[in-house]
C-alpha cells in the first residue's frame, strides 16, 4: 500500500487517515497575515506526513499481543485551508481553484439544500475559519497536552478558534467504547468503504498529481497543491432514535417485518458490514447470523451437523414475507472449524 505515493508530502490524515481514539478539530482565524505565517511557521515542523503514519500502522502490527504495544503512542497534526484562509499564505487570483472551494459553503448553501442560519459556524464571514487543525491522539491525556501547547500558540499569534467560540467547549472527537468501537453511531461497522491509494489509477481522485480513473493526471491550481486533497468538514446532529423509529414506521408501510432488513438497504451493508448480497454475517463470538428462506432453516442446521458441527438454532433475528434470520451457534470452534462450518451453512442454502 501506498508503494508509489509520495508519501513524505501527503498528510497523514489525508492516506491512510489519522484513526485515532481522540481527537480536537480547531477552527483559526487571523486577524493579520502576518500572525497566521508567523503561526504556520511554528506549527509546520510538527505536521504528520503519510509517512509517519504508516510506520506507526507497521510497528503496531510488528507488536501486536507483545506487552511493549501498551506503552506505542503518537500525536498527530495536519492543517487544511480555507480559500480565503490561502490567500493570508500566498495570494493567488480568484478563479485559481474549482468553483465550490472559491464559492465556500455559504455561498453555495442553495446547490446543497442547506439552511446557513441554522449553522453552528460558517454562515457568516466572521465565522469560517481560515484554517482547521486536526489533532489526534491515542489517549486523552496526550490530546490534552498537545491542545495546551497548540492553544498557547494562538494565543502569542492573536488567532481565534471559532468552533471553540460557537460551541462554547472544545470540537472534540472519539471513537464509540465498549460494544460500539468499531461503529458508526446508527451501529453499522465504520471504516470498511476506504478508497485504495496507490498511486496508481484512481488515486488522483483522492489525492491531486496522480492518475485519475480516466488515467489522467489530477491537478487543482498551482503546481505546488500537488499531493494535497480537499477536504469537507461538517457538524452534524444525528437523530438514532428517530432513525430508528422511522426504519420500523417504513418497514411496516413496505409491508415488511424486519427494520434491520430496511436499515441494511438504506446503508448499503448489514450492521456487521457484510454486504446486502451476502446472506451470512457475523455477530459477537462464534456466532453469526443466516438470512435465508424459512423453508431452509432445518436443511441448514442438518448440513451442518453432518459436517461435524452442533449447530443450534438459538432465535429468529427477523422475519420478512419469505426470508427469517436465524442466528446460529458453533460453540469452541477454532477459526478454521468455523470456516469449515459456514461452508457447511452455504451449501444447505444452496
Amino acid at each position: 500500500m501506498g508503494r508509489w505515493l509520495r508519501v513524505e508530502r501527503i498528510q497523514g490524515n489525508v492516506f491512510p487517515g489519522f484513526n485515532k481514539d481522540h481527537q480536537v478539530f480547531l477552527g483559526l482565524r487571523f486577524a493579520k497575515a502576518e500572525s497566521a505565517r508567523a503561526w504556520l511557521t511554528e506549527t509546520l515542523p510538527e505536521l504528520t506526513s503519510a509517512a509517519k503514519v504508516v510506520a506507526f500502522r507497521a510497528l503496531r502490527a510488528a507488536l501486536e499481543g507483545q506487552p511493549a504495544l501498551a506503552a506505542l503512542r503518537a500525536t498527530w497534526v495536519n492543517v487544511s485551508f480555507s480559500r480565503e484562509g490561502l490567500a493570508l499564505f500566498t495570494p493567488t487570483p480568484t478563479g485559481t481553484f474549482p468553483q465550490p472551494f472559491e464559492q465556500g459553503m455559504a455561498t453555495r448553501a442553495g446547490v446543497l439544500g442547506d439552511t446557513p442560519a441554522t449553522w453552528r459556524f460558517g454562515e457568516t464571514r466572521d465565522t469560517e475559519a481560515h484554517v482547521l487543525v486536526v489533532i489526534g491522539a491515542d489517549t486523552d491525556a496526550d490530546l490534552q497536552q498537545a491542545l495546551s501547547v497548540h492553544r498557547q500558540r494562538l494565543a502569542r499569534h492573536e488567532a481565534r478558534d471559532v468552533l471553540l467560540e460557537t460551541l462554547g467547549v472544545d470540537c472534540r472527537g472519539a471513537k464509540l467504547p465498549d460494544e460500539m468501537r468499531g461503529r458508526e453511531h446508527f451501529g453499522y461497522q465504520d471504516g470498511i468503504s476506504e478508497p485504495r491509494l496507490d498511486g496508481l489509477t484512481g488515486t488522483g481522485d483522492f489525492v491531486l498529481g496522480y492518475p485519475d480513473a480516466a488515467g489522467q493526471e489530477s491537478s487543482s491550481g498551482p503546481a505546488w497543491t500537488r499531493d494535497g486533497s480537499y477536504l469537507v468538514f461538517r457538524r452534524l446532529r444525528q437523530d438514532v432514535a428517530g432513525f430508528q423509529r422511522d426504519l420500523e414506521a417504513q418497514a411496516k408501510d413496505l409491508g415488511l417485518k424486519s427494520p434491520a432488513q430496511l436499515g441494511a438497504k438504506v446503508f448499503g451493508r448489514w450492521p456487521s458490514g457484510a454486504k446486502l448480497a451476502d446472506p451470512i454475517q457475523p455477530v459477537a463470538g462464534m456466532y453469526v447470523t443466516v438470512l435465508m428462506p424459512q423453508r431452509s432453516a432445518a436443511r441448514v442446521a442438518r448440513s451442518a451437523r453432518e459436517a461435524g458441527f452442533e449447530v443450534p438454532l438459538l432465535r429468529d433475528y427477523c422475519r420478512t414475507a419469505d426470508l427469517t434470520g436465524i442466528i446460529l451457534g458453533f460453540g469452541g470452534c477454532t477459526d478454521d472449524e468455523l470456516d469449515r462450518a459456514l461452508a457447511a451453512v452455504r451449501r444447505g442454502l444452496g
